[in-house]
């Protein structure tokens, strides 16, 4: 059944362009939800394990009080009459309060915009202690302030149909769409800024191996890899060519959706995605296993849950 639209006199009906009609495109809500609850998690983790090390006066607090110098406040505190502790703690308890709302997915939307709000204002306050994820973290509660992530795997299910999961409703399919395409574009653009000789096909490829020696980041001594230089070589290049190669992905997706010719039967029969997510995935796990980075690894895949595919009808 095609959507259509009334003209400005009522009188008369037309088709929405093709455009508009895949922007009101619907599907069920499980990828969104899955995407929600590793936002969530990952937000818990952000500031959780500053709570549990002790870090909340060092890092957000003013010298007045034991705290690092902050670098300005900001709308948020500059409209709360400052950054004092009362006005931090406030602040941080409200964004830890809303990351644990997103995992269980209670509150609709509402969680995600005091996040939204919170979390910028707060990392505004130490940016020398503020990393690349702050801004995808970001970016990620924007597409869960848009999207309607609780509609299934949700408390906000439970308490309106009494079931943890809703089959019938249906969800803005394009919040899905524009994660995925975020996804892509982190992948791409660090792997076009990584032109060096210890990146690039032809180089020394030493990239994973002195990354994996910095001690501000190992999780344990990694002199060890020095006997195996030449895996971390090709780990490497996996990493290189797996992130430059990443808008292969929407290419593949695009043509197994629209099943054109050869190529689009094959890419249906063949597991490209799996593959695609398995590699990132694993890549990431190797990530948080041998070094810290706070919550990258969780909330980058988190971003997977884009690639599940609506169930067919």
């Amino acid at each position: 059944m095609s959507v259509e639209c009334a003209s400005a006199t009522g009188s008369a009906r037309r088709p929405l362009p093709r455009w508009a009609q895949r922007l009101l495109t619907r599907e069920p809500g499980t990828a969104l939800a899955i995407f929600r609850f590793g936002v969530g998690l990952s937000l818990a983790v952000a500031l959780g394990t500053v709570l549990l090390h002790g870090d909340v006066r060092p890092l957000w607090f003013p010298p007045a009080h034991g705290g690092y110098t902050p670098h300005g406040t900001g709308w948020l505190f500059s409209h709360l009459g400052g950054a004092g502790p009362s006005q931090v703690v406030a602040v941080f308890v409200a964004v830890l309060v809303a990351g644990l709302c997103l995992m269980v997915g209670l509150g609709g939307r509402i969680p995600a915009l005091v996040a939204l709000v919170g979390y910028p204002a707060l990392t505004s306050l130490a940016p020398d202690a503020v990393g690349a994820y702050d801004v995808l973290m970001t970016n990620a509660l924007w597409l869960l302030v848009l999207g309607q992530a609780t509609a299934t795997l949700s408390l906000d299910c439970v308490l309106r149909t009494g079931r943890l999961t809703d089959p019938t409703r249906r969800v803005f399919a394009w919040p899905r769409w524009l994660a995925l395409y975020q996804l892509v574009l982190v992948y791409f653009t660090t792997g076009i800024q990584k032109v060096s000789d210890t990146w690039v096909p032809g180089g020394r490829l030493s990239a994973v191996y002195y990354v994996m020696q910095q001690p501000d980041w190992q999780r344990f001594d990694m002199r060890f890899l020095a006997h195996v230089f030449p895996l971390t070589q090709a780990a490497t290049l996996a990493v290189w060519c797996f992130e430059v190669s990443a808008p292969l992905l929407l290419v593949a997706l695009a043509l197994e959706r629209r099943g054109a010719g050869r190529v689009g039967r094959w890419l249906r029969r063949a597991p490209f995605r799996r593959v695609w997510a398995g590699f990132g995935c694993t890549f990431h796990l190797g990530i948080a296993a041998t070094l810290v980075l706070g919550c990258f690894s969780p909330l980058a895949m988190s971003f997977y849950a884009a690639l599940i595919p609506p169930p067919k009808r």
